[in-house]
């Protein structure tokens, strides 16, 4: 890991990131995070927006890309769901199942948060 690049790191258990969603209406939420291909070198991820002890959506996110002739290492977005006004948490749990991977962690390095109002269809 090089000291000019920044990302949070989510390992097994116990990551949560705490949002506020300002805006008086729901607002979609996006995750941005570190991807390889040909090669997994990250763990797969599961993701859950959980406001006031109740779940409101959930992601499994893959960090691979496969099919790709030349080595990769990008940031992917992804949306997670929906989440309504005020405070709810993201939590991060890194899954362990399948190979064990050579970076045994998740690496965040965004989260976007869209207002509805920009995207009704969805």
């Amino acid at each position: 890991f090089k000291p000019t690049k920044f990302a949070l790191i989510a390992s097994l258990y116990n990551n949560k990131i705490t949002l506020n969603n300002p805006w008086g209406k729901e607002a979609n939420l996006y995750l941005s995070y570190m991807a390889t291909g040909p090669d997994e070198m990250y763990p797969k991820a599961v993701c859950r927006v959980v406001q006031e002890g109740k779940e409101l959506s959930g992601f499994v996110l893959n960090p691979h890309v496969p099919g790709v002739p030349n080595k990769l290492h990008i940031v992917m977005h992804w949306k997670i769901g929906v989440i309504p006004p005020g405070t709810s948490d993201l939590l991060i749990h890194v899954t362990d199942e399948g190979t064990p991977k050579p970076w045994p962690y998740f690496r965040v390095v965004g989260i976007i948060l869209s207002p509805k109002g920009f995207d009704n269809q969805r």
